[in-house]
This record gives C-alpha cells, sequence and structure tokens, in this order.
C-alpha cells in the first residue's frame, strides 16, 4: 500500500508541476504579446501624430488685414503685425546700411553664395562679408539664404556645411533659407524628381536646425506646390516669393517677398522687399 500511496503521489506532483510550468508558459506568453501591442500601438500612435504635424497649416492671415502705401504693404489685424525687410546679394553692389536702417528696414536676407547651375561648385557672394558686417553695425536683423543647385542629399548636406562654416558667430538671428529656384530649364536640377527635391530640401534644414539656426524654405506658389512636397517640410519656416497685389496664397508663410522692385534708402538700384508676419503678444 505505502509503495503505490507513493507512486501516486510522485504521479500527481509531477503532474502539479507540469500545469504549473503550462501556465508559466501561457503568462509569459500573453505578457509578450501585451507588450508587443503596446509598442505597436505607440508606434502607431506615434506617427499618426508625426503625420498631422508634417501637413501643411492653412494661412489665418485675412484679406482686411493687409495695407498698401506707395508699393509698400504691410499687414495687421487682432493675431499679427508686420515687419519690412530687404534681400540682398552682390547684384544690389555697394550698401549704405545706416541709410537702409533709416528707411524703417527691420531686417535683412544676405546671400552667403550659390552653387554653379552645371558644374554644382560652391561660390561666395563678393558682397556677402562686407554686408553682414554692415547689416550688423546698423542694427538689422540679419537671414543668410543660399542658392542650392545640389542634385543629390548628399551635396545638400554639403552646402548646408558650408553655410554654417561661414555663419557661425556672426549674429544671424533670422532664418537660413534653402533656395532653389528654375532658372533656363538646363540647370543641373531640372531632371530632379519632386521627392528628390524635397529630400535635399530637407537634409539641408535638417543640418542648418542642428547647428541651432532655423531653416526656412524659398520659392514662389508654383514651385512650392509642383517641385518638392511641402508636406514633408512644413515643420521649416516658408519665404513666399509672390509678386501680387493680393496675397491669397492658402497655406501658412513666415515671410512674403511682394515685389522686385523695390527702393530703399542706401541701396543704387531695385531690391527685393519683404513682409514678415510677427505674432502679437497678449498686451498688444
Amino acid at each position: 500500500m505505502n509503495k503505490t500511496s507513493n507512486r501516486k503521489t510522485r504521479k500527481l506532483k509531477k503532474k502539479k508541476r507540469r500545469k504549473f510550468a503550462t501556465r508559466l508558459i501561457l503568462l509569459f506568453i500573453i505578457i509578450c504579446t501585451a507588450v508587443f501591442l503596446a509598442i505597436r500601438s505607440c508606434d502607431y500612435i506615434g506617427s499618426r501624430q508625426s503625420s498631422k504635424q508634417m501637413l501643411q497649416k492653412p494661412t489665418d492671415y485675412i484679406q482686411e488685414g493687409y495695407r498698401e502705401s506707395n508699393g509698400i504693404f504691410s499687414y495687421n489685424d487682432d493675431n499679427y503685425k508686420s515687419n519690412l525687410g530687404i534681400d540682398v546679394s552682390e547684384h544690389q553692389g555697394t550698401i549704405d546700411w545706416n541709410q537702409v536702417k533709416g528707411d524703417d528696414i527691420k531686417f535683412a536676407f544676405i546671400r552667403l553664395g550659390y552653387s554653379g547651375w552645371h558644374s554644382g561648385k560652391i561660390v561666395k557672394d563678393k558682397q556677402f562679408d562686407k554686408n553682414i558686417n554692415g547689416a550688423k553695425k546698423a542694427g538689422i536683423d540679419i537671414g543668410i539664404y543660399f542658392f542650392s543647385q545640389a542634385s543629390t542629399k548628399e551635396e545638400g548636406i554639403k552646402e548646408a556645411e558650408y553655410v554654417i562654416s561661414e555663419i557661425k558667430g556672426k549674429g544671424v538671428t533670422y532664418p537660413v533659407v534653402f533656395d532653389m529656384e528654375p532658372i533656363d530649364g538646363t540647370e543641373r536640377t531640372s531632371s530632379l524628381s519632386k521627392e528628390e527635391k524635397t529630400e535635399i530640401a530637407d537634409a539641408f534644414c535638417k543640418v542648418i536646425k542642428k547647428y541651432g539656426f532655423t531653416p526656412a524654405i524659398y520659392g514662389n506658389p508654383t514651385w512650392l506646390s509642383k517641385s518638392v512636397n511641402m508636406d514633408k517640410l512644413s515643420n521649416y519656416d516658408t519665404w513666399l516669393a509672390y509678386y501680387t497685389t493680393l496675397n491669397d496664397y492658402e497655406f501658412t508663410h513666415r515671410f512674403w517677398q511682394f515685389t522686385q522692385h523695390g527702393r530703399v534708402s542706401g541701396i543704387g538700384n531695385n531690391v527685393d522687399l519683404n513682409l514678415e508676419y510677427v505674432k502679437k503678444t497678449w498686451y498688444e
């Protein structure tokens, strides 16, 4: 009887251990599945949030906010006011920046340089050093633009790194702008796809942002809608080139270049004029 009883006891113990092991395995599988589903859920939510963040926002500027006087636009509504600025290159020659400041110019985008249309070689603007030093001494806020002819993402990064090497410590407080425009159809970027141009612009802007500057994208409505995917670039400021008396561009933009034929004291020929939309503080 004792032997029989012992065998039964051992069998019961083995059976209990197997059940316990089976339950542990099932519990482990359940926990792993729950963790996996939680991670997938977080990734899905994160990707959806990221997707939402990357969509262009419709503009909230209203037509009633615009004012025009002698060809110069300003803007004012309950939420925004405006600053007047210019953009310059060697084509403007020698500039008297103190006179520019006296003409109520708050900021200037200064061309640092460009890449060759066919060679892609980086060339520095002949007046860059004089312009950035003069604007800084006059107390004008400084932004930078670079005319890109990068045909690959790697060239876009190289251009951006060159820009950073030239502007560090120079007092740049306004955006550093990626400017890729069509020329005559023979330029080295003319055969790039929309996706390729988008990748190049994004690569350039990521480098600019990495070094603590504010990146921006320049273009007219056609280029912004057809040459790049602005949904993928909407985290960057937009500088809109749109020569019209009615700015009906549907997406948000920080700057509006409204004419190529501006006249400003201290500059001997025509100059581009720009309006910056500035968010009002609560007490304004």
